[in-house]
């Protein structure tokens, strides 16, 4: 499952919440008939709660979401701090060099002759681009830019990144 958001507060007394979006599309939760919602950070059929989305509304970078079957203010506070999860199937298609982050943290991280150099421990993602937390095999962490002049390709089947380590100052 993708998480696609995070309930931070209720928002006014009738049962809608603020939610971060955790989707680079925040227009997303229009295209949704519902979302689950999960206290865990892994969270298991068994804990999800359906909830059925009835209508969203944009405020200064969040989405405020209503619910059809959240009808008060202490329903809403009890889903405080819960993740919004959609199925797998009902994410959104890939770009050309787009890439889901789960799909390469703890990824193998090899150099350009193959050598191996460490696995992905952190995506983090800046204005510009995105960097990947390298753990070296001796425990030490390289932040790498993922741009093409030090990615030279990233394979989500083997979970296998190639690299070019930037040169380390200290």
């Amino acid at each position: 499952m993708f998480r696609v958001g995070v309930i931070t507060a209720p928002h006014g007394v009738k049962g809608a919440v603020r939610v971060y979006p955790t989707t680079d599309e925040m227009t997303r939760f229009e295209q949704l008939e519902g979302v689950y919602a999960s206290s865990s950070e892994d969270p298991k059929e068994e804990e999800l709660k359906y909830l059925e989305i009835e209508r969203v509304q944009y405020l200064k970078g969040l989405v405020l979401l209503t619910f059809r079957n959240i009808r008060s203010f202490p329903q809403a506070e009890a889903l405080k701090n819960f993740g919004l999860w959609i199925r797998d199937e009902e994410a959104l298609p890939l770009e050309e060099d787009e890439f889901y982050i789960r799909d390469f943290l703890g990824a193998r991280c090899l150099d350009r002759d193959g050598k191996e150099v460490g696995s992905i421990s952190d995506i983090l993602e800046t204005r510009a681009n995105f960097v990947l937390e390298v753990k070296g095999r001796d425990g030490k962490v390289t932040l790498v830019p993922c741009v093409k002049d030090f990615v030279l390709s990233m394979d989500p089947e083997t979970k296998t990144v190639t690299l070019v380590m930037p040169e380390v100052v200290e």
